[in-house]
């Protein structure tokens, strides 16, 4: 499953910093990645979801591409397949919090999908690994998950996330391959 990554899938251009985190999604700010690099991590780097915390009935290794676009304040756009539809979100992050928020077409779709994910965190070098936490707006339905992100398929967790899976009250067994 291909994917073009940055926690929104393109679509049209929102001032989307404007979207109020919906209250069933867990505000993370406080646990969210100090110094956070978005420049690194979503500048021409794929990402694959490795594992996560609820798996669907069939797991699917999705592959995401992390893109900054140079024109229009460093937009950041996703793009990924999952099943048979197409997400294309694009989105900025939040000023004054330390989430993104991507709102999302989607193949089939009439309504738009808003995503505000979350980096807990991220290798040093933000080459390999990262943990994230997402939670989807679909209007009627909310829907969250933690992630696994790695820039290489792998059934096996890095071991150097034990730590940041405490911070928001995870562990190693609470995760699910993604079939990578």
């Amino acid at each position: 499953i291909v994917a073009v990554i940055f926690f929104g899938y393109l679509g049209h251009t929102f001032a989307v910093f404007n979207y109020v985190l919906p209250t069933q999604c867990k505000n993370l700010d406080n646990k969210a990645k100090i110094a956070f690099d978005k420049e690194k991590f979503f500048e021409h780097k794929d990402w694959y979801v490795t594992h996560l915390k609820n798996e669907g009935n069939n797991p699917q290794c999705t592959k995401f591409v992390a893109r900054i676009i140079q024109e229009e304040n460093r937009k950041l756009t996703l793009e990924y397949r999952k099943g048979v539809k197409d997400f294309k979100c694009e989105g900025f992050k939040n000023p004054t919090e330390k989430h993104f928020c991507f709102v999302c077409d989607v193949t089939g779709q009439a309504d738009k999908i808003k995503k505000f994910f979350t980096v807990i965190a991220v290798d040093a070098g933000y080459v390999s690994y990262a943990l994230v936490y997402i939670c989807n707006d679909a209007g009627s339905t909310i829907s969250d998950n933690f992630l696994v992100l790695q820039t290489s398929r792998s059934n096996k967790l890095p071991s150097a996330l034990n730590a940041a899976l405490t911070t928001v009250d995870l562990k190693e067994k609470d995760l699910k391959s993604n079939n990578c």
